[in-house]
């Protein structure tokens, strides 16, 4: 696993299940002394994740190591109301002015006892966000902010990805139009360019996806243009940089009579592609597609790309997959008796499913969760789970996936319920036809991406979780699944 300091951009994906101790190894390498303590980026899905692979290298140091590590600040525990005016600061890209904000609170509220937490966070803030543009020892962060050091930490690291990055590389970003419409008049340079593709998506059908120009700004010309108007309410630098536009609308079926109309719930769908540091880098996932990995990264950007996949182990606990309904969100809503049983029996386990079928007594009882809501953590280790459903992003972002990866849009194209199958089963699935092979691999690695995620968890593959189970409602087929109606 180890990687040189040779400049030569190679990208290797080491492919393992969930709780194979990935992450226990690097941890493990990066606080015994050799070569891996001082020159690595280590990159989590979230800034919840980076804190405890932070907290876990402080625990296992076998040395005064505290020098030779930092992690890039948040702003965990804010009181509510500024972490509401740090976080739209930092959502519109408003970087110079969140610096601003952050100098002149602490600035004020300095000596003030009640303010003396957010003060403390938001200073270390300012003290650690210069640190980290200089730092050239180990740093642990985030995805997204690995994406954005400078480059002097990048010349002298290399990077380690914890989880599968491709959804950092190409993003799908969901912007309220209403947010958009209120921000344009207080544009100047960028409003033409960006009111443009606003109307390419407003003349379009809903749900069309438009290829459009991508427009690259450096920070500073950001900064400018946003700098004397407290009324920007999305990030122009994203609406810059996408590459296509589509119209959306949570209540599509609403929208489907005027298809060609405006809606105040009108969505702007955004593709924005970012580019890797060109650094020698570590991927290490359970859920990482190797095929759209070579057809991404190699096949498109011509990049040094190499897989390994590590052995694959029996689970000691159990795997249990029901496949009596579809168990989907158009399932539930029309049969509601169906998660009445589902919670019946599993009173006491830890149901994970769509946000609209939370029940909100048991959530704050600890015992249902929303798909997506799962941290890259231990803290699941051992316990019963039941997942419910199966992920779906929907078809405009498969098609975006699509045009970024092959460079193709197939606007004509709708997923239907058929006969499919997979390497363990033949099922009926909501997929694309067969002639679109690309739709359907980004489909279904999207629905084996989450559920390995989900499954592993509870990490059945230790032997300490024999008595362990997890029930899985869905009818995409599992691998080492026992099924039953």
């Amino acid at each position: 696993m180890v990687l040189n300091y040779l400049k030569n951009d190679r990208i290797l994906l080491i492919k393992g299940g969930t709780g194979l101790g990935k992450s226990t190894i690097y941890t493990n390498l990066l606080t015994t002394e050799n070569e891996w303590i001082d020159d690595k980026i280590i990159a989590l899905p979230t800034n919840k994740a980076k804190r405890y692979v932070y907290e876990e290298i402080m625990k296992k140091r076998t040395k005064d190591i505290k020098n030779k590590f930092m992690m890039t600040p948040d702003f965990e525990n804010l009181s509510s109301d500024v972490y509401k005016d740090v976080s739209k600061l930092q959502n519109i890209g408003a970087y110079e002015q969140l610096k601003t904000y952050i100098e002149e609170y602490v600035n004020k509220y300095a000596g003030d006892k009640n303010r003396a937490k957010n003060v403390l966070i938001l200073n270390n803030y300012l003290i650690q966000n210069e640190a980290v543009k200089d730092f050239t020892n180990a740093i642990v962060t985030t995805h997204t902010r690995a994406l954005y050091l400078t480059d002097k930490v990048y010349n002298t690291h290399n990077i380690i990805y914890d989880e599968d990055i491709l959804n950092e590389a190409i993003k799908i970003i969901e912007v309220p139009i209403k947010n958009i419409e209120k921000t344009l008049p207080n544009l100047k340079e960028s409003k033409e360019i960006i009111q443009k593709k606003l109307e390419v998506a407003q003349q379009s059908k809903y749900r069309e996806i438009i290829p459009v120009e991508p427009h690259y700004w450096y920070q500073d010309k950001i900064e400018a243009e946003i700098k004397e108007s407290k009324k920007i309410y999305c990030n122009i630098n994203d609406l810059l940089r996408c590459k296509a536009v589509s119209r959306s609308n949570k209540y599509f079926n609403r929208t489907l009579s005027n298809p060609n109309g405006t809606d105040e719930e009108d969505i702007l769908c955004i593709l924005v592609e970012n580019t890797l540091p060109f650094r020698n880098s570590l991927i290490l996932s359970a859920t990482a597609d190797i095929q759209i990995y070579q057809d991404y990264f190699v096949q498109k950007l011509n990049r040094n790309f190499e897989y390994k996949e590590a052995p694959k182990v029996e689970n000691m606990g159990t795997l249990i997959q029901h496949c009596s309904y579809t168990y989907s969100k158009d399932c539930l809503n029309k049969n509601p008796n169906i998660l009445t049983d589902i919670r019946e029996k599993h009173k006491n386990d830890l149901i994970i499913l769509p946000h609209d079928f939370i029940d909100r007594d048991r959530k704050e009882a600890g015992l249902e969760i929303e798909t997506g809501k799962l941290e890259s953590l231990d803290s699941l280790n051992g316990r019963n789970l039941v997942i419910v459903g199966l992920p779906n992003r929907g078809e405009i972002h498969h098609k975006m996936f699509e045009y970024a990866i092959y460079g193709v849009i197939h606007n004509e194209i709708s997923m239907r319920n058929a006969w499919d199958e997979n390497d363990f089963a033949k099922f009926q699935f909501f997929n694309y036809p067969k002639e679109y092979e690309n739709l359907r691999k980004i489909r279904n690695w999207e629905c084996q991406e989450t559920l390995n995620q989900l499954i592993g968890r509870a990490r059945l593959i230790l032997p300490e979780n024999y008595l362990t189970e997890v029930h899985v409602y869905a009818k995409y087929p599992i691998e080492g699944a026992i099924y039953v109606p």
